[in-house]
């Protein structure tokens, strides 16, 4: 028996591919990637919705309280 690891590889057995390799192993990395882009989603896409709906909610409350509605950023007086 050689000492040399790939010699010791090329003369043990392989066994077969199991018949349902390929559609277990796309089932399993469906499923991880529709758990990732959820996870994403969550983390990235919902915090900047509920940013840009907790600014509405502001104005409505300031709009309600002061009786204002501010349209936009303020612009600067031009000059005359």
């Amino acid at each position: 028996m050689s000492h040399n690891l790939l010699e010791q590889l090329a003369q043990s057995a392989v066994p077969p591919v199991p018949e349902r390799f390929d559609e277990q192993l796309h089932e399993r990395l469906n499923k991880t990637l529709l758990w990732t882009h959820l996870a994403d989603f969550f983390v990235h896409g919902f915090v900047y919705a509920i940013g840009h709906f907790a600014r509405a909610v502001a104005g409505l409350i300031v709009m309600t309280l002061s009786g204002r509605f501010e349209e936009g950023r303020r612009r600067p007086p031009s000059a005359p």
